[in-house]
């Protein structure tokens, strides 16, 4: 057994130690640097989707991996959709190149169809573009 593991989030390390939480003390996390343009303005990503400006939007922004929670995230939009019908929700994200990430993609397609209430298959292709 090593005496130190880096992790690359906090809830990477969880993950881990769940089944060995005496490990915890020899993780240290770094998270992966990233160099990120200047944001869009929010009425940008709005005229791209082509919402009219004000609407409220949410959004997740994930790698798409079965373990992010994003089928959560799409379930929680259709429980909110129901209630606030103006509320638009999007996955800006791709999935890995391994194929439990893929099916999981299409996973959270067919979710997301089936819940048109609460996103809808164009908004998620959509948000595939930012």
């Amino acid at each position: 057994l090593c005496d130190r593991v880096i992790s690359v989030s906090d809830a990477a390390r969880d993950h881990f130690c769940r089944e060995a939480p005496g490990l915890r003390g020899r993780f240290t996390t770094i998270y992966n640097a990233v160099s990120l343009p200047d944001p869009p303005k929010a009425s940008d990503l709005r005229a791209e989707l082509r919402l009219p400006p004000g609407t409220p939007l949410v959004g997740a922004v994930a790698r798409i991996d079965p373990w992010k929670g994003l089928d959560v995230f799409v379930r929680a939009a259709g429980l909110i959709r129901a209630h606030s019908p103006d509320v638009r929700f999007v996955i800006a994200g791709r999935p890995g190149e391994s194929p439990e990430e893929i099916a999981h993609e299409e996973d959270l397609r067919r979710l997301a169809h089936d819940l048109a209430r609460a996103l809808t298959y164009d908004l998620v292709k959509a948000a595939y573009k930012l």
